[in-house]
């Protein structure tokens, strides 16, 4: 699975312009970029997207939601490695494609120990929804079938560092 975070446009760059990921070759139209603490756009199922909130970077592929919706992306601060995602109408939180999920996790030592969770809110219990870790890039991604909330935490991976 790719992972990275696509560069910023730059200020003179449209909104919906397509920008070349620098990891995974793939394009995406950025449809939204902030450094605030909460970002919403409206995104095409048909064209898809990508929406970058502080160190929070989500892409939708075309194809992943019909018709037209809006995404949301909220962070405590803009260096939180937790996020709430939301998508409205509710009816699209169930993607057809796998959206994915990279958290850039810069400066957090033994990466390799770390992985993406989702809050199951009728547990209240956070579940290892699998990621991958670039450690090249300080990055981690995982594939997302629905919106809901998400945090980078040390994870039991099993092979040699599960000894």
């Amino acid at each position: 699975m790719p992972g990275g975070v696509a560069p910023r446009p730059s200020a003179s760059a449209p909104t919906g312009a397509l920008v070349q990921d620098t990891i995974s070759k793939s394009r995406y139209p950025v449809i939204g970029s902030s450094d605030s603490l909460e970002i919403s756009t409206i995104i095409t199922g048909i064209v898809g997207g990508e929406l970058r909130n502080g160190v929070i970077d989500v892409k939708l592929p075309a194809g992943a939601i019909d018709g037209t919706a809006q995404i949301s992306i909220r962070v405590n601060s803009l260096d939180s490695k937790r996020c709430e995602l939301s998508i409205v109408p509710a009816s699209a939180n169930q993607f057809a494609k796998p959206v994915l999920l990279t958290v850039d996790c810069s400066g957090l030592s033994h990466l390799e120990r770390y992985g993406i969770l989702w809050l199951d809110e009728s547990t209240g219990e956070w579940v290892d929804i699998g990621s991958t870790v670039d450690l090249n890039l300080s990055t981690i991604t995982a594939e997302l079938s629905h919106f809901s909330q998400y945090k980078v935490a040390e994870v039991l991976r099993e092979g040699k560092a599960g000894w």
